[in-house]
């Protein structure tokens, strides 16, 4: 099982998450009111990415196209 690492702040009045991994092609940004709306966001919105992706004709590992990955959600000391 891959993992995808999500950094996590806390901008003030919602939160914020981005994705920087080489293996999906990309940066991918969410923001969310609150952590498990961030959490639905972020899910979301990987799946779409990896999915134009793959369309696209990206190279995406076999596993993450399958969704064979766990998201790892690091909040920063400012998200806390």
């Amino acid at each position: 099982m891959e993992q995808i690492i999500v950094q996590v702040d806390w901008c003030g009045k919602n939160y914020a998450s981005y994705i920087n991994d080489p293996r999906i092609c990309s940066v991918v940004l969410s923001t969310g009111k609150t952590f498990e709306k961030l959490r639905q966001e972020t899910e979301e919105g990987l799946k779409f990415h990896i999915e134009a992706c793959v369309a696209d004709g990206d190279p995406v590992p076999e596993t993450i196209r399958k969704g064979e990955y766990e998201l790892v959600y690091e909040k920063r000391v400012s998200a806390i």
